[in-house]
């Protein structure tokens, strides 16, 4: 056994593990999309698998495709037209970061423009590198309000099972030199604490976020704040009328008929809290009847099919179950209609205690 490995022979040995674990070379002549389950108890056995899911598909090589949008003049035109900007990076030694992400941007902007547009909107997935709730996704962001000198800056990620994007790459260089940017709005964060605890007690950066950007469970948002002793953010780029004009986007707010929303314009540049978000009143408040550390993917035994609105409902069992288990499953899921948010058998029934779906669910919670 060699007491000492070079750096392309570590790399050339965890990539053919890589390959061996989830056999690269069937799946790479299958597409990879978001939300296609390729695990057995999501999908029929006899189903041909024609894609892969990319959270459960790990390869050598992990790409980064980035749309920079022409805005359309009008609602009914398409967003999806523009430069595309596509990279790849080492799934080994290139792992990803929301400040990797602020470099890859940064690098394609200035690609396509002599001079930075005022404004910036950013539309991405919700991984941990794009969570805008984030201490690391928040100082990414600054990095890059600042960098970029925008008026103002918008990151909006995607409801939970509405992902599509993958991680991005960038040099080392790059992404120091980005940091560094932070040093003027607060000297004491580094890069190695970016955790909300750290961030606390960053008392500059504290004052930076009060006065200057708006934090909400899908988007974060940032602008200048017009304050002649803020040495920061430096001056207004776009006409001062149109500044003035610029608002926070606003949170969605129940109008007086409750099946439907007030319309944006009524909205903008008035205050608004995230009171009446739609993931967040579809969540019921409900005791669970699973033990604690049930209800987790590993778990999975079989689903169900919600009567209702047909949507796949995982069913946990702490042990795989026994064949004679399995068969009074099956029949008690053709005995009882099943619906969302109600045990999977009755209370009577020997499997009760055996089985479990999650009770805090309605017809129109994501399918898991």
């Amino acid at each position: 056994m060699p007491v000492a490995i070079s750096i392309q022979e570590l790399r050339e040995s965890i990539i053919e593990r890589l390959k061996v674990k989830h056999d690269e070379e069937k799946f790479s002549t299958i597409s990879v999309l978001s939300r296609v389950r390729n695990k057995a108890t999501l999908a029929f056995a006899d189903m041909e698998l024609t894609s892969c899911d990319h959270d459960f598909t790990k390869l050598s090589i992990t790409s980064l495709v980035s749309l920079l949008c022409n805005i359309p003049k009008d609602i009914s035109e398409s967003f999806y037209q523009g430069q595309v900007y596509v990279s790849y990076k080492d799934s080994v030694f290139q792992p990803s970061s929301a400040l990797m992400h602020s470099a890859e941007w940064l690098k394609c902007l200035r690609e396509k423009y002599t001079i930075l547009l005022e404004m910036l909107i950013i539309y991405t997935d919700g991984g941990a590198d794009h969570r805008t709730t984030f201490g690391s996704v928040q100082l990414a962001m600054i990095c890059l309000f600042l960098e970029g000198d925008f008026d103002f800056l918008a990151a909006v990620r995607t409801a939970s099972y509405h992902s599509w994007s993958n991680p991005a790459e960038s040099t080392h260089e790059e992404i120091n030199n980005l940091f560094d940017i932070l040093k003027k709005v607060d000297p004491t964060v580094t890069q190695n604490n970016t955790s909300k605890n750290k961030l606390r007690t960053c008392v500059d950066l504290q004052e930076f976020i009060k006065s200057h950007y708006l934090v909400r469970e899908y988007s974060f948002q940032i602008k200048k704040c017009r304050k002649n002793e803020c040495v920061i953010c430096g001056s207004i780029r776009l006409p001062q009328e149109i500044f003035n004009q610029l608002h926070f986007i606003p949170d969605p707010q129940i109008s007086s008929d409750p099946d439907h929303y007030q319309d944006f314009n009524s909205l903008y540049g008035c205050n608004t809290t995230e009171i009446d978000l739609p993931s967040k009143k579809n969540n019921p408040v409900c005791q669970e009847l699973a033990p604690d550390g049930m209800l987790v993917a590993a778990r999975v035994c079989d689903f169900a099919l919600c009567t209702s609105c047909t949507k796949l409902r995982c069913i946990f069992s702490k042990y795989v179950l026994r064949e004679s288990d399995s068969e009074i499953l099956q029949t008690a899921m053709k005995m009882f209609a099943y619906t969302c948010g109600s045990p999977i058998v009755p209370e009577n029934h020997p499997l009760y205690n055996k089985v479990f779906v999650r009770m805090n669910l309605t017809c129109d919670s994501p399918i898991e």
